[in-house]
């Protein structure tokens, strides 16, 4: 009696098991997509409904399928399958994913025989910016990007004391604008050319070149004064205008209206009336000091 039983639930268990394992019946149909340029494939529904799935297989009047979805197997009657349409689409999902990677070996083979294809806009003859926003000069037939700092404002509170003194009508407040380092990094022999600012602009956006006045540990860009309410703003800086024309797409070439002399400089841009904190620093050694 339990021999006999034992051997029931064992030929239960094969049963259920065998029923778990993809059929081996040569009737069969199975469809890997592993083996084909796409990383997936259309089960279409005779509905217009498709399922995305990893393989499936039809065994008698079932369809079983692994579901990309829900990420499990799962089965449909097979007459729901519009078999056409599926063939069809899965072939012409091959076809353009071949034609793809072909375009992209293609586009791959060209731009190893023709490497300015990576390289961002031309400056020059032969040089080309990196594809990145910044503020770029020419040194020594290069490009080189100027360092980008992020200036910071304080109240003068010797300005502060003295308005005290003043009638309330002529009440300024003054913020000063500095950036830390008593020099800049970047150190040129002589003014630059040009420079070319590489990003989108503004319609109000105006590029400057300041003279920076080095105090201590940090270089002054400038002092702004405001009413008392902090509005209608006055700039104070010692700029040198920067006539601009587009160079590239998205890139302005920036031309000094005069030679620049030695001394701590940067490049900062004014969006309508207001100054924006960063800016782009350098230093010159040499060069012809300006006209005053």
């Amino acid at each position: 009696m339990r021999v006999a039983l034992a051997t029931t639930l064992f030929l239960l268990m094969a049963i259920v098991a065998s029923a778990q394992q993809p059929s081996a019946n040569p009737q069969s149909v199975i469809r890997n997509p592993q083996s084909s340029p796409t990383a997936r494939q259309k089960l279409v529904m005779k509905d217009g409904s498709y399922q995305f799935v990893r393989g499936y297989q039809v065994v008698g009047d079932r369809v079983r399928y692994y579901s990309i979805e829900r990420d499990e197997w799962e089965e449909v009657p097979a007459s729901l399958v519009d078999w056409k349409a599926t063939e069809a689409t899965n072939r012409n999902e091959e076809t353009e994913a071949l034609g793809r990677a072909q375009q992209a070996g293609k586009e791959y083979s060209e731009s190893q025989a023709d490497p300015k294809q990576f390289l961002g806009p031309e400056i020059a003859p032969g040089v080309f910016i990196p594809d990145e926003d910044g503020i770029y000069i020419l040194k020594a037939g290069k490009a080189v990007a100027l360092p980008r700092q992020e200036a910071r404002a304080r109240v003068d509170k010797g300005r502060v004391a003295t308005n005290v003194l003043l009638p309330v009508p002529l009440l300024k407040n003054r913020n000063l604008v500095e950036i830390p380092g008593a020099r800049a990094q970047l150190r040129l022999d002589a003014s630059p050319a040009a420079f070319y600012a590489h990003g989108r602009a503004r319609d109000d956006s105006r590029y400057v070149v300041v003279r920076l006045k080095p105090k201590g540990d940090v270089r002054r860009v400038e002092a702004i004064l405001t009413n008392i309410l902090g509005r209608n703003p006055t700039h104070s800086g010692e700029y040198v205008e920067l006539k601009s024309e587009t160079a590239a797409p998205n890139v302005f070439k920036l031309t000094p209206a005069q030679p620049l002399g030695a001394g701590e400089y940067a490049v900062i841009e004014f969006l309508g009336n207001d100054l924006n904190l960063y800016l782009w620093d350098f230093g010159i050694d040499k060069g012809t000091e300006p006209k005053r």
